[in-house]
């Protein structure tokens, strides 16, 4: 089934850059905008009314809907009438599974609310501004939801900088001689090791 996703205007052939050599790399990784945002690495905007709509295929998603409507032939039949008959209702149909979706996203980040309100309290400045960047353009209607992504989005930022710098850091000789040294894979455990008493 094709889904309908914004698509933003491009400038013309003649007036795109030659992408740089990194973002070739990402395209081919298969990063998308999508991905990026489910991990918190950036906010996508929210006012898509404006944008041009296209029809988007995917032939593993048309195949199982393929055979889920062999399966279903009359739920099949229903809804090929709806939305022939009552479009109108069909749509309605639709969008009554994103709202349920929506509902049970918004319900779970309720429950993470109040803790994602104590972290961001202790943020620092930066990384408040950070996150306030990410909801800049979110609708209200999702704003729940989104701040706790966005609070656990700069958590991911700020621990993949961390480990970052710890795997960077240089090692000094005082660090590899404080390593307690490893011992010998045929030496018994210390406190496996017989105790000899004395006889007086």
């Amino acid at each position: 089934m094709p889904s309908l996703k914004p698509r933003k205007p491009q400038p013309s052939a003649a007036e795109q850059p030659s992408p740089p050599a990194h973002a070739v790399e990402e395209q081919s990784m298969g990063v998308s905008p999508e991905a990026a945002n489910k991990h918190g690495q950036g906010a996508e905007p929210e006012n898509h009314v404006e944008e041009e709509m296209q029809l988007r295929t995917n032939p593993e998603v048309e195949k199982k809907i393929a055979e889920y409507k062999e399966a279903n032939p009359r739920e099949t039949e229903y809804f090929t009438k709806l939305v022939q008959q009552n479009p109108e209702r069909a749509v309605n149909f639709h969008f009554l599974q994103k709202q349920r979706q929506h509902d049970a996203d918004t319900k779970a980040a309720m429950r993470q609310m109040p803790q994602a309100q104590a972290i961001y309290d202790k943020m620092s400045p930066e990384s408040q501004e950070r996150v306030q960047e990410r909801l800049e353009n979110v609708n209200k209607y999702n704003h729940t939801k989104r701040f706790v992504t966005a609070v656990f989005g700069e958590l991911n930022r700020q621990s993949m900088a961390q480990n970052r710098r710890m795997m960077t850091s240089p090692i000094t000789k005082a660090d590899l001689a404080a390593k307690p040294a490893a011992p010998a894979p045929d030496a018994p455990a210390p406190s496996a090791l017989p105790v000899r008493q004395s006889v007086a």
